[in-house]
């Protein structure tokens, strides 16, 4: 069987997989472009770069909100009632700026900067140990999206790159990812907000450049040198997000040919649905499966 024909083929199971998902595309043409492209270039030049919570994670499950890294810390009965009611507070306070219709992205950004500051000095008060944050962790409920487990066996199969680039907790996404699947493999780099423990297990800080929900624009660009260099060989990117700031992800890598970018809309569909196709190639209205990106991943690979 010719490329042509192999390509053919599998470029209509992409999209028979995102419309039985209930996908939305805006510009079919440029989307099959950009798909033929990466499956002919093949695996060596691709690689993903994904959002954690309510991207990878279902928003929710069995009826109950599925908590953001952030979140589960929060109102985590291991801390103390004072600081879920100062975190509560916080949100509440917050939200008006995070939500907001009128407010631009950078007119947001302070607020949000802000934000993760005061949670972390918060958070730094309780005098968190490594074993709570663990215990933290382990009695989360976060739920992986269905076809999650086929997706990193795909990738790790391959060690294509997967990027995690969350405005979440470091040390929170690795422990998910030990918890389901025993180890963290190689071709997973995660870029978000870690802690920063001592010899003892006490937490002492955060390092790293700071990720919020809007600033994943400033985050890509000052990463772009110190970690983004080192994926520049692969020029094919699939992206997948749920706000319009995570479509920018891929800001900081150099020599993208291909950018092909799915979005989750979680919640208020008819709401965001316009704003998503414009930034989105492959848009995902209450969705909890990653079946249209393992379909993509599989006809590169393959």
């Amino acid at each position: 069987m010719s490329m042509n024909n192999t390509s053919g083929m599998a470029l209509l199971g992409i999209f028979e997989a995102i419309k039985s998902s209930g996908g939305v595309v805006k510009n079919e043409p440029q989307l099959h472009e950009k798909l033929t492209n990466m499956i002919q270039d093949g695996a060596d030049k691709f690689q993903v770069i994904s959002d954690w919570d309510e991207s990878l994670t279902k928003y929710e499950h069995d009826g109950r909100n599925v908590l953001s890294c952030c979140e589960v810390v929060e109102v985590s009965e291991v801390l103390s009632e004072s600081f879920r009611k100062q975190c509560e507070e916080l949100r509440n306070y917050y939200h008006q700026f995070e939500f907001s219709k009128t407010m631009s992205r950078t007119d947001k950004l302070p607020h949000m900067v802000q934000w993760r500051e005061r949670f972390h000095e918060a958070l730094l008060k309780e005098k968190l140990t490594s074993d709570k944050f663990l215990r933290i962790v382990s009695e989360s409920g976060v739920e992986l999206r269905d076809g999650f487990e086929e997706f990193m066996r795909m990738l790790s199969g391959k060690a294509i790159p997967l990027t995690l680039f969350s405005a979440g907790i470091t040390d929170f996404i690795e422990q998910i990812l030990k918890l389901k699947f025993g180890e963290i493999a190689p071709n997973i780099h995660i870029l978000s907000n870690r802690l920063e423990f001592t010899t003892d297990g006490l937490l002492t800080g955060f390092s790293g450049v700071m990720v919020t929900s809007n600033n994943k624009i400033e985050a890509a660009t000052q990463l772009a040198d110190s970690f983004f260099r080192t994926l520049s060989s692969r020029s094919n990117v699939l992206l997948i997000g749920d706000t319009l700031t995570d479509s920018y992800m891929a800001r900081g890598l150099p020599n993208v040919k291909n950018n092909v970018k799915i979005g989750y809309v979680n919640r208020n569909v008819d709401e965001n649905m316009n704003d998503f196709l414009e930034f989105y190639d492959i848009v995902l209205p209450l969705n909890h499966t990653v079946d249209v990106a393992n379909t993509i991943t599989a006809a590169i690979i393959n």
